[in-house]
């Protein structure tokens, strides 16, 4: 927001900006501590690999998901492996 403020022609730091957005009660959109923790109420799985022995291919499959910010915009990286 800094960079894009210098850019309309304004002399600001990063500090001033900060400042401004907390008086107006603006907030970055980004991931908050404590993301991975459980709601009370929430139902946990089991792990289901527990006491199994992986010994072959196309015993166990697993993937993953996360994106990528770009230019343009986002992309996804959807990653499967086979253990």
């Amino acid at each position: 927001m800094t960079a894009w403020v210098q850019q309309q022609g304004y002399s600001v730091n990063a500090k001033r900006v900060r400042r401004v957005w907390r008086q107006r009660g603006l907030m970055a959109v980004s991931p908050k501590p404590r993301l991975r923790q459980p709601d009370v109420g929430a139902q946990l799985s089991p792990y289901l690999l527990t006491g199994r022995t992986i010994d072959r291919s196309d015993h166990v499959w697993s993937t993953g998901i996360t994106y990528v910010r770009l230019s343009p915009g986002f992309v996804y990286l959807v990653a499967m492996m086979d253990w």
